[in-house]
């Protein structure tokens, strides 16, 4: 499968799949490991610089599914770091590639 192929087959599956139970769901499974092998495919050429990972929800679906390209030497977490986030509408009426830049703030204390 590529990349267009794994985003499609989210699209059109998730909404009945979260009719059935969360765990081990088929399509749950997927997104959480089998489709991230094409991402990791399209990235091969960097090594570990890029780490890969997909989300259907924790202990139950999540409303927004999604795949993230996390940029392992500049990013610490969701919250300090570059990523790119192939991020589904609730209604699967469409992928959306977000790029993130979250950093953090440095504090400064003087010891006047």
């Amino acid at each position: 499968m590529n990349i267009r192929e794994v985003l499609l087959e989210v699209l059109h599956d998730y909404q009945q799949a979260r009719t059935y139970k969360f765990k081990n769901n088929i399509l749950a499974n997927k997104i959480r490991s089998n489709h991230l092998e094409c991402f990791k495919y399209l990235l091969r050429n960097y090594g570990d610089r890029y780490s890969i990972q997909g989300s259907p929800g924790i202990g139950q679906w999540a409303d927004c599914p999604w795949f993230g390209i996390f940029d392992t030497i500049k990013t610490e977490s969701a919250q300090h770091g570059y990523y790119i986030v192939y991020l589904f509408d609730s209604k699967m009426n469409g992928v959306y590639p977000v790029s993130y830049t979250h950093l953090r703030a440095h504090e400064t204390v003087l010891d006047l």
